[in-house]
């Protein structure tokens, strides 16, 4: 109660951050950033069965947040690891996501796409990941109406980051940009 501070906070190391969503924590008063634009069950009643929801908020968190980023970055890297050449990792990538080797159209789609985002991201470097800036907390009294600025103190603890695109080469961006397709596909969301 009366604190500035986010009510969450993000585990320090990857391997304890980068989780199913089935395996975390749940407080029944905070909901997880991450669950949040899903639509998620409340947590003050209890159900046998949740009707499926599609909500606009989905297809621009699965598109576009960092979160979705970093695991195709992570997901690519995977990929170079495991595989050799841009064939290989392509049928790797869908073997994984998809659970199956992609068509020959797939497959041909899918080397043009690389290519060309290989050349967009060897014109277009990625930027340096820079510190964050402390965050300022500003608050009004209730009683006085006197705005006070608090600058918060950012924890102190080593914090792991995820990779970041300026420490790859554009091959793993343009693999990271087909990975983040894959991901985003209804044959990914619905393999079983």
């Amino acid at each position: 109660m009366g604190t500035l501070a986010s009510p969450y906070q993000p585990s320090t190391r990857k391997i304890e951050r980068n989780r199913r969503t089935v395996y975390t924590f749940q407080q029944c008063s905070l909901v997880d950033p991450l669950v949040e634009p899903f639509d998620p069950a409340g947590m003050d009643m209890s159900c046998e069965r949740r009707n499926a929801s599609i909500v606009p908020t989905q297809a621009f968190t699965l598109m576009n947040s960092r979160f979705t980023h970093d695991t195709a970055l992570a997901f690519a890297s995977r990929l170079e690891r495991e595989a050799e050449g841009d064939k290989s990792r392509i049928s790797r990538a869908f073997e994984l996501a998809w659970n199956r080797a992609p068509s020959e159209d797939e497959l041909a789609a899918s080397l043009d796409h690389i290519q060309q985002m290989t050349e967009h991201h060897r014109q277009s470097p990625a930027p340096t990941p820079t510190a964050p800036d402390k965050p300022v907390h500003r608050i009004t009294s209730e009683l006085t109406g006197e705005s006070v600025e608090i600058e918060a103190i950012l924890d102190p603890v080593d914090y792991e980051p995820n990779l970041h695109p300026s420490q790859v080469a554009p091959e793993t961006r343009a693999l990271a940009d087909l990975a983040l397709v894959l991901l985003n596909s209804n044959q990914f969301v619905y393999v079983y």
